[in-house]
């Protein structure tokens, strides 16, 4: 007897449907990175026809075990459902998707870098925090899974701190073609100076002294962050908190950051 609060069959079978929705979701970003891992999008990138064959495609696949071959048009199909690719039923073959595309390694965009971020075990841990973090007197669900803020962590983890800073590199390079184009090129105009908060490995600093250049730009961040790096002409590397002293400048340039 269906009994689950007097709803009816039609109702029930909907809310199973979206309950197993999203215990499984998991399973789609993980294919993603998988497809990313593998360089699938770059293979169909760099194909000289636009629609490569699935066989094609395997052969191309650098390092593949040659038992898990059949896994691969699997993995596709979940892909194309998932909107990265293109099948094409002539030829059984695969081109990629506007999504896909974005994917490509250093594709404007940067969404391959934050991809790889966000699924890196460090941050998905995080998450897995949450219902501790609501509980708790800690500002961020990262102290509450790792004992220590974000950046801390990333002072005494290189390689977490290098996935991290390419995925803001990659993300601040659209941000900085936008800066620099036409239609907000007014914002600058006044200006001897800006300072950076925040502005990481200098990609937008260093757009922004590219176009302007009687504008000195001045980029402050965290010392792990800013490393050896050095600046020349109208751009200068500052290692700081923005918490301990600011730069003398006309105007800050400071991104939005959600702690996790």
């Amino acid at each position: 007897m269906l009994n689950n609060n007097n709803i009816c069959a039609n109702q029930l079978i909907e809310a199973e449907a979206q309950s197993w929705d999203h215990i499984l979701s998991y399973l789609r970003p993980s294919c993603i990175k998988c497809a990313i891992q593998l360089g699938i999008p770059d293979i169909l990138h760099k194909n000289p026809n636009p629609i490569m064959s699935l066989s094609n495609l395997i052969i191309a696949l650098p390092n593949l075990n040659p038992s898990k071959i059949t896994f691969i048009p699997i993995l596709m199909r979940v892909l194309v459902d998932f909107g990265l690719f293109n099948y094409h039923h002539q030829g059984d073959g695969y081109s990629l998707t506007r999504v896909g595309r974005l994917l490509v390694e250093n594709d404007l965009s940067g969404k391959r870098s934050f991809f790889l971020f966000a699924q890196h075990p460090v941050v998905l841990n995080t998450a897995a925090y949450m219902g501790d973090w609501l509980r708790d007197d800690l500002s961020t669900a990262f102290e509450t899974a790792y004992g220590k803020s974000h950046w801390d962590y990333c002072a005494e983890e290189p390689k977490f701190n290098g996935i991290f800073n390419d995925a803001m590199a990659s993300d601040s390079r659209l941000i900085s073609n936008l800066l620099i184009s036409d239609c907000c090129v007014g914002v600058f105009e006044g200006l001897t100076s800006l300072v950076d908060i925040g502005g990481g490995t200098g990609a937008v600093a260093m757009a922004i002294a590219g176009a302007f250049q009687r504008l000195k730009c001045i980029v402050l961040d965290l010392p792990h962050v800013i490393g050896d790096r050095k600046g020349s002409g109208n751009l200068e590397f500052v290692a700081g908190s923005m918490f301990d002293k600011i730069p003398h400048a006309n105007a800050i340039l400071l991104k939005v950051h959600t702690p996790v």
